[in-house]
């Protein structure tokens, strides 16, 4: 009789099991039902799969449920007790509660420096017992800088204890991946590095650096609601198809052959808090990404401050276009097309621009007859352009202008705003020097003009005028006949 009671109690109440070890985070629920059970299994966050078995007696039924449960406590599963212990009914919670969250976090991208959004965010999720709610009080506190160190490190010793008990549940989706580091065992590399690095501020998922894209993340961080408010988005390397091809998951996949097709896959994802995107390899003269539609997602960043892209076949004349206000930095290297800095200049949402920094690739043999990709034209736009008036630091390599451009440069509005100027492996010569001698450069705290054709004359003339200048590695002969100048960037 006792066994046939244990037997009706288990039927009304199905037992639940979780195991969190190493890349691990599974479930294991099994239901008992008169003379069968029903089993069900799966990664933490999915529906999982299920089976039932009917044993023909309550009594087998009993033993065999028994006996699986032992089982997998023996393997390490721990038995959930309730909701608040249960990773899996805490997402599922949080993806029921979706709904209710949206108009806090519409709130707060209307205002995402604002700390009353957030305050009201952080009432509502601790009067529903979301631990978040503090950990946003928390963050926001730390912001300021006046508090005691004393008082710091207490809400950051509790900041980490938040973070270490809730932060796989606050990640939703993306936990999977960026807890347990996920990714491919055929990639070379896969074990030597962390796919992922994140942080959390304001109580939310704030930074994102990813070293290796592959296209089942991009898909993850498409849909997750923490896109809509990350501020800091770091990509390494975009994963082209050819590396794609290589990796057994999706080498049966048709990729595009020209672009970076994880990245590519982001296109449309509105990232409406964005204040920092790069795609950037850690290698600073090699590039291995094509990302010629990476403009399409860079329109989803109105309010991006920093832009970083190396890459190849990138559509400059499409990022020039791009309507950033809060733009304050801009840096594009290795692509091998014309940078059209007229267009820049006649972008009037570039108000706020302070850094332009544009290194193309290497010229390539086929546009010799073109010229450099950074020209006399566009440099002539860009200094007497209205719209930059907050242009501070010009960094611009491989350029063909020479002493035309440095003309251009000291009769303009742009030289006495400057900071610093890098005009590094061009073409001007001794005249260029003396121009740039003669000129104001009081304001300038870097000057850079290595790598183009200066005698010891002119060297020694911008050093008079300028002592901290870097003028080495001058070229001889004649820029137009020699263009020695023009092949120092990524080659590949």
């Amino acid at each position: 009789m006792a066994k046939k009671a244990a037997s009706s109690d288990s039927a009304s109440t199905a037992r639940m099991f979780e195991f969190h070890e190493g890349t691990s985070d599974k479930f294991w629920e099994i239901t008992l039902s008169g003379t069968s059970h029903t089993v069900r299994y799966g990664r933490i966050g999915t529906d999982g799969q299920s089976g039932t078995k009917d044993f023909g007696t309550e009594a087998k039924a009993l033993a065999d449920y028994e006996k699986l449960i032992k089982q997998k406590t023996g393997k390490g599963y721990a038995e959930v007790t309730g909701q608040s212990d249960s990773r899996a009914v805490r997402i599922q919670t949080s993806r029921a509660t979706a709904k209710e969250r949206e108009p806090f976090i519409k709130s707060i991208l209307e205002t995402p420096d604002d700390p009353a959004p957030y305050l009201v965010y952080a009432d509502w999720l601790e009067d529903n017992g979301d631990a978040r709610g503090e950990l946003i009080r928390i963050q926001w506190q730390l912001e300021d800088e006046s508090i005691k160190a004393v008082e710091r490190k207490k809400l950051q010793t509790r900041e980490q204890a938040l973070l270490k008990a809730h932060q796989a549940d606050w990640l939703e989706d993306l936990s999977d991946d960026l807890i347990n580091q996920k990714g491919p065992e055929d990639l070379l590399w896969g074990n030597e590095k962390k796919f992922y690095r994140w942080e959390f501020a304001r109580g939310l998922l704030d930074s994102l650096h990813v070293t290796y894209l592959l296209p089942e993340f991009s898909a993850l961080l498409r849909k997750s609601p923490a896109a809509a408010t990350l501020r800091r988005l770091v990509i390494r390397d975009p994963s082209n198809a050819y590396s794609l091809e290589d990796i057994e998951a999706y080498a049966d996949k048709e990729w595009d052959e020209d672009d970076a097709p994880a990245l590519k896959m982001l296109n449309g994802t509105k990232f409406g808090n964005m204040r920092h995107f790069e795609v950037s390899e850690e290698e600073a003269f090699n590039c291995h990404c094509s990302a010629p539609s990476v403009h399409n997602l860079v329109k989803q960043m109105p309010r991006l401050e920093t832009l970083h892209l190396d890459a190849h076949e990138l559509n400059i004349q499409a990022i020039f276009r791009l309507q950033l206000p809060e733009l304050r930095s801009l840096k594009l290297q290795h692509t091998a097309r014309r940078y059209p800095l007229e267009v820049l200049a006649k972008n009037e949402s570039m108000g706020k621009l302070e850094s332009l920094y544009l290194w193309p690739h290497a010229l390539d043999y086929d546009d010799e007859d073109d010229g450099a990709y950074i020209n006399l034209e566009g440099f002539r736009a860009l200094c007497r352009s209205k719209n930059l008036p907050s242009l501070k630091h010009v960094h611009l390599f491989l350029t063909d202008f020479g002493d035309q451009g440095v003309t251009e440069l000291v009769n303009s509005e742009l030289l006495p705003r400057l900071k610093s100027l890098s005009l590094a492996n061009g073409a001007i010569s001794d005249e260029g020097a003396r121009l740039l001698s003669e000129a104001d450069l009081s304001g300038l705290e870097e000057l850079d003009v290595s790598g183009n054709y200066l005698t010891r004359t002119g060297v020694a003339l911008i050093k008079k005028a300028f002592p901290k200048v870097k003028a080495g590695e001058q070229h001889t002969g004649n820029p137009a006949d020699e263009r020695e100048h023009l092949f120092h960037g990524d080659i590949e």
